[in-house]
């Protein structure tokens, strides 16, 4: 009796373990994204922020109106000196295996902080949202890139 108890406990484990699990769509892109900063002309008052961002279409069909935008870490907007490169592209469509990039530099005034201080502000660009129409239904989503910080 005991084992016949304890295999529909385990049965009704199993069977709502696996309605509780979220099930994600799969998304119809893969991406990369590569960022470093570091000096510039040896100067620890002054960062360049230099990043690149690809998208690929991994669909058999066409996705159309896609918007991506590279969302700036508010606490460096205040800092941001220049910016060379786009953040954001719109694309009307996006065929299979196209590639959409988005690459460039960020000067960013770093005066009167460590190098701890900056790296505790966390990932200057900080996650990418994709809007885009399938089937003539909108999505979206965003994508958050992880802290470079070492603890």
């Amino acid at each position: 009796m005991k084992k016949t108890c304890l295999a529909l406990v385990l049965v009704a484990l199993l069977f709502t373990a696996g309605c509780a699990t979220p099930q994600t769509e799969r998304q119809p892109w893969q991406f990369d994204m590569t960022s470093g900063m570091g000096g510039l002309d040896g100067s620890p008052d002054l960062q360049e922020y230099s990043y690149k961002f690809s998208l690929v279409n991994i669909e058999k069909r066409d996705l159309e109106n896609v918007c991506v935008l590279l969302k700036i870490n508010s606490n460096f907007s205040g800092r941001i000196l220049s910016q060379n490169g786009p953040i954001s592209k719109k694309i009307t469509v996006f065929k299979p295996n196209d590639f959409i990039t988005l690459e460039g530099k960020i000067q960013i005034d770093t005066k009167d902080l460590t190098k701890k201080q900056i790296t505790d502000m966390g990932q200057v660009i900080e996650s990418c949202m994709i809007t885009w129409t399938d089937n003539g239904k909108v999505y979206n989503t965003t994508k958050a890139f992880g802290s470079s910080s070492q603890k």
